[in-house]
């Protein structure tokens, strides 16, 4: 496989954006860059699902929605997501709020000490090479984010895990985190799955510190056991 394609600011992007994110960008020298240089160096990938497929990508997502998420035999134990060049939206602005969201909660776990309990995905934005060569003046994007695939439960699982496995020290920290940081999303268990490992997982991470919507942590209340309930309302009561 060839070497990796250094990081060029397609004109399209605002040099103050690019500036920003530096720090967010999948490193140079990974070797998932490589694998990701080498896929979208050969067609415009984010044309369609076809050729996402024809690249390689499983996509895993419902054609009904915006967001892709797919995955490549290539880039084991991570999944992207992407938006197809057709759907109008900034993606880079999107997929950087995730990074910057699992970054937030991940630093919030560690300063309570909650390491043992729960965690968040690795999330980086890749930036797609430059096509110089393309006269097409069709909107396009130039970001996808990569994301560390963890070993989340799935739904039937996931419900009875909540029910059976969930106790007070790791609800405690739960209401800690979603409160300490307005997590609006993640009051619902599927976007703080349990994994294999007993820990819970955050990986819907885009809206944190909101401050337009209430954070509605009574959706929790029916997904616990009866006495966990009890308790889950009296942390709510005494916030």
């Amino acid at each position: 496989m060839s070497g990796t394609i250094p990081y060029e600011r397609d004109p399209h992007i605002e040099e103050s954006f690019w500036d920003s994110i530096v720090d967010d960008l999948l490193p140079e020298d990974s070797e998932e860059k490589k694998i990701l240089d080498q896929i979208f160096s050969k067609r415009r990938v984010l044309d369609s699902r076809k050729s996402m497929q024809k690249s390689g990508f499983i996509v895993l997502s419902a054609p009904e929605r915006p967001v892709i998420i797919a995955t490549h035999e290539k880039l084991k134990g991570y999944i992207i997501k992407a938006y197809l060049d057709s759907y109008s939206i900034d993606a880079g602005m999107k997929f950087k709020r995730r990074i910057d969201g699992a970054r937030l909660i991940q630093r919030s776990i560690e300063a309570h000490g909650y390491e043992d309990l729960m965690k968040t995905p690795g999330k980086w934005l890749y930036a797609l090479p430059v096509d110089s060569k393309s006269t097409d003046d069709a909107p396009r994007h130039y970001f996808i984010i990569l994301c560390e695939k963890l070993d989340i439960l799935n739904d039937e699982k996931n419900e009875i895990a909540y029910k059976k496995q969930m106790n007070k020290p790791l609800l405690e920290a739960l209401f800690t985190i979603l409160t300490e940081n307005v997590l609006i999303d993640s009051t619902y268990i599927d976007n703080v799955p349990f994994c294999k490992d007993g820990r819970l997982a955050f990986i819907d991470t885009e809206h944190f510190n909101v401050t337009d919507r209430p954070l509605k942590l009574h959706h929790l209340q029916s997904k616990l056991s009866s006495k966990l309930q009890t308790y889950w309302m009296e942390l709510i009561e005494g916030h």
